[in-house]
């Protein structure tokens, strides 16, 4: 299941703990601690007793004309001597902490991955948030520049300077707003978001 439908991802301690359960990048290291737990409890397990048969032929055919047999069965027991049981007891319990350790190292690597993932965006949007006041300007400019032209108060050249910076104020805008898109499509993919996230739902980098 998708963390989120298209939507703001939740606050990042939220986020977090949601991930921690479904990321894909934890789900291996969950899963090993899984197979180790299952690995234990087998090697803690008695050998399994084997049953073995031997059919006899006794030679002389009975009065019936029936030749006779002598069916044996023998169960027989493995006993592990030396402590070989106790060893592979020890072995699995020393491969389920191994594997929890390591489930644990990925669990703080990963919240470390998935704050600077946050922050990114976060960052991103403030970005693309001034590139846009920055536009707003430039354009603003653009049409102070041709009422004075017009009025006859500027050369053409003030208007041609005026545009000019207005497209170079959209083509950063563009990438701020390409930033944000890649950003946040990195956060959604960390945490096994099926849907990419539209943005934030809390400030990371002012706590």
């Amino acid at each position: 299941a998708s963390l989120c439908q298209a939507a703001d991802a939740p606050p990042y301690a939220a986020l977090l703990s949601q991930a921690l359960t479904q990321a894909p990048e934890l789900l291996e290291r969950r899963a090993d601690v899984s197979a180790a737990a299952a690995d234990a409890a087998q090697a803690g397990a008695w050998l399994n007793p084997r049953l073995d048969a031997v059919v006899e032929n006794l030679g002389a055919p009975a009065s019936g004309g029936q030749s006779q047999r002598q069916n044996t069965y023998t169960l027989t027991q493995p006993l592990e001597l030396m402590g070989k049981r106790g060893a592979r007891i020890e072995a699995g319990e020393r491969n389920i902490l191994v594997a929890q350790s390591r489930q644990r190292q990925a669990q703080v690597a990963f919240a470390y991955e998935l704050a600077l993932a946050y922050a990114t965006v976060e960052a991103a949007q403030a970005r693309a948030g001034l590139a846009k006041e920055d536009l707003s300007r430039a354009t603003d400019d653009v049409n102070a520049a041709k009422a004075q032209v017009k009025a006859g108060k500027e050369a053409g050249l003030r208007l041609a300077q005026a545009q000019a910076s207005a497209s170079a104020t959209q083509a950063a805008r563009q990438a701020a707003e390409a930033d944000v898109v890649q950003a946040l499509a990195r956060l959604s993919a960390l945490v096994g978001s099926s849907e990419p996230y539209t943005g934030i739902s809390e400030s990371l980098l002012t706590k």
